[in-house]
């Protein structure tokens, strides 16, 4: 986005982070956005205590969450009486807003848009929650059906309860074609997208030096598993590779030598050592 190019506007839009115990991380993220676009209200779901240079424009609300179960119940029974615009954009960590450019009017006509799942039939993909967009309508519909958070919110208002919330509620979710254009989850969805879902897009979205410190604010267990490694490979891709070999030290910390990550620590070297060659033969 361009230093002259208008801001987004998005006054009917209130954005909304439920931080999952990385706050330094959730509020990154809200203030990316908020860099990029104007909204009608800015929340973040967190303990306060935990937050230090939050920016007067958001708004902390307090909250301690124990697992994905209590964060599924405030996200299907809670939520709602926070939201006073016609839509909450629900981001997260990992997750949020890439190019405003790609942004729709239309998608506020639907009550749900998300990334669109792999694995599951066209008519109940739509979609991921971790960037999502949900009406007002469908946050106060969720509550007057008593959406249990058997699962995670986004496949219980998605696929468990999805024909419910449509015949009952009248609640519109947008179709599959229409999401990919609102978000992308998977590395091999190359169109453009107003937003992202997932670690290992944000070597496309943040510079080396903004990741890296998001990086620093992730804990070894994160890093450890499989999104930590996907990133790790796409910041080996991208050519930040100082980054990249933060996370296979996070990963080396538990003793580990897992043959996934060792793959990747011999790529980091090819890229390293070819950087080096070109480094000496520009010089």
């Amino acid at each position: 986005m361009s230093a002259t190019a208008p801001r987004l506007q998005l006054p009917e839009v209130t954005l909304v982070c439920v931080d999952m115990g990385l706050p330094a991380a959730s509020l990154a993220a809200l203030q990316h956005c908020m860099r990029l676009a104007d909204f009608g209200e800015v929340l973040l779901f967190t303990d306060p205590t935990q937050v230090q240079d939050a920016p007067r424009e958001v708004h902390l609300r307090g909250l301690q969450l124990t697992d994905a179960r209590s964060h599924a119940e405030f996200m299907l029974e809670e939520l709602a009486p926070h939201v006073y615009t016609s839509h909450a954009l629900i981001v997260r960590h990992d997750a949020f807003v890439r190019d405003v450019a790609q942004w729709n009017p239309d998608f506020l006509l639907y009550d749900y848009i998300g990334a669109p799942m792999r694995g599951v039939p066209a008519a109940c993909s739509v979609g991921h929650g971790a960037f999502s967009l949900r009406s007002r309508r469908l946050l106060a519909a969720l509550r007057k059906a008593g959406v249990a958070a058997d699962h995670a919110d986004d496949l219980a208002i998605c696929q468990t309860h999805r024909r419910h919330l449509e015949l009952v509620h009248d609640i519109r979710f947008a179709p599959p074609e229409m999401a990919l254009r609102f978000s992308q989850a998977w590395p091999a969805e190359s169109m453009a997208s107003f937003g992202f879902q997932g670690l290992q897009h944000l070597p496309q979205v943040l510079p080396a030096k903004a990741l890296r410190a998001l990086v620093a604010q992730l804990p070894d267990a994160l890093l450890q598993g499989a999104d930590g490694l996907a990133l790790c490979a796409a910041m080996v891709r991208a050519g930040q590779l100082d980054g990249a070999a933060d996370i296979l030290a996070a990963r080396g910390r538990d003793g580990r030598r897992d043959l996934r990550s060792l793959a990747v620590r011999a790529q980091l070297a090819v890229a390293r050592w070819h950087h080096r060659r070109q480094s000496a033969f520009h010089a």
